[in-house]
């Protein structure tokens, strides 16, 4: 497959055709949000003096119909990912979940709690359906960030740091350079000295 037929795929594939969706979902919001700007799958809301992070990820049906475990994995660890990507430490899940029948919210449920011990996280509630006439799993995720402030703070202090380290480093190989100067200079008087005898 050339690199053009993988592009044109791809941009005909459901998943690219889903993010077109968002915008045209977001335009019918007006101003509904109010002075909260409107995310993509993260939100951020202010909180005191940094913000509360809000993530959701709407998984495929057809991918939680074929791949369940994973479908389960996958809906913690995007969000995980999101919330994290915008500076923030994800502390709970929820999720809401439509499966035909127990024995695919288990293996759903299963994907899910494996995610949530292996980034200890907790999964806390949500909403359960068995009923369904197909597979379907939204997940989301909120936490804490700090404000941006902190984070300037934070790396203000880790300059001043290693310019503190850079400038010792410099003044050590200055006395080094000095001392070694002055062993050579001494070395050379001793010399003149034998020489004159």
């Amino acid at each position: 497959m050339t690199l053009h037929a993988l592009a044109d795929r791809l941009r005909a594939s459901k998943g690219f055709a889903h993010k077109v969706d968002i915008q045209s979902a977001y335009a019918g919001l007006g101003n509904a949000h109010g002075s909260v700007r409107v995310g993509d799958d993260t939100a951020a809301l202010p909180d005191g003096d940094g913000y509360l992070l809000f993530a959701i990820e709407g998984l495929l049906e057809e991918f939680v119909r074929a791949e369940p475990w994973f479908a389960g994995y996958c809906g913690v660890m995007v969000n995980l990912s999101d919330v994290a990507a915008m500076g923030g430490r994800p502390l709970a899940v929820v999720d809401a979940m439509w499966s035909a029948g127990a024995e695919r919210a288990a293996l759903i449920w299963d994907g899910m709690r494996a995610a949530a011990m292996a980034y200890d996280v907790p999964i806390v509630g949500g909403h359960t359906n068995v009923r369904s006439d197909g597979g379907r799993l939204a997940v989301a995720v909120s936490g804490p960030r700090e404000s941006l402030a902190d984070e300037l703070r934070c790396a203000a202090r880790r300059r001043a740091a290693r310019r503190h380290r850079s400038a010792r480093r410099i003044s050590v190989r200055i006395h080094i350079g000095i001392a070694a100067r002055k062993r050579r200079l001494r070395n050379c008087a001793q010399i003149s000295r034998f020489s004159r005898r």
